[in-house]
């Protein structure tokens, strides 16, 4: 039986937020690879996130395998922030149908820490602080493919949507939950709001 071929490709779409004020920017772009060709950079204005470790231009998976490689966000301002990140996988055959597998059914992401809490919106919040210059733990060391093969070459897409924000006093809710604080019976949210309220400055 011939075996499909995967070629995984990693693009960032990056939302910030900084001072109440929210930028997006709306189209879906991959960021030049530094000269070393691991790492995939973004940046807006003032805010720098780089996306630590990303895969090439062009990596090739067959069904089934695992490719392994360390995700994670790096803070490269002096200040503090917070983030969250909905990861997007899309698959396009050479057909050039497209589809958006699953994450946990046909895309397994491995190594995210417990750091890293999945909202029901689709965002994987970090509760903790990415000081100035530093990194978050892994958000993703390895991706499995469980596709069943269409028997020609597909390309599966992975985009990272990144959004930060300042760790000003409820910042983070006002501009990710609309101003409105979770209560007990608001979960998952309401442990991502304890633990990120916890490191907040006035």
């Amino acid at each position: 039986m011939k075996r499909s071929t995967k070629k995984i490709l990693f693009l960032a779409l990056l939302t910030c937020v900084l001072l109440g004020a929210t930028k997006t920017i709306h189209s879906l772009f991959g960021a030049p690879l530094s000269a070393d060709g691991e790492t995939f950079t973004v940046e807006v204005e003032d805010l720098n996130v780089f996306i630590d470790g990303a895969f090439g231009p062009t990596a090739t998976i067959e069904n089934g395998e695992t490719l392994t490689k360390k995700i994670k966000i790096e803070n490269k301002t002096n200040g503090d922030m917070f983030v969250r990140v909905m990861i997007l996988p899309t698959l396009e055959t050479s057909a050039g149908k497209v589809f958006s597998p699953r994450l946990g059914k046909e895309v397994l992401i491995g190594g995210m820490t417990t750091s890293w809490v999945a909202g029901e919106d689709g965002y994987y919040y970090y509760t903790k602080v990415i000081e100035g210059s530093e990194k978050s733990e892994p958000l993703i060391e390895d991706v499995t493919l469980h596709h069943v093969p269409s028997g020609g070459q597909e390309e599966l897409s992975i985009q990272l949507k990144v959004e930060s924000i300042n760790t000003s006093k409820d910042g983070f809710v006002e501009a990710w939950w609309q101003g409105v604080e979770p209560t007990a019976a608001d979960e998952p949210y309401y442990s991502i709001y304890t633990a990120l309220d916890s490191q907040t400055t006035n």
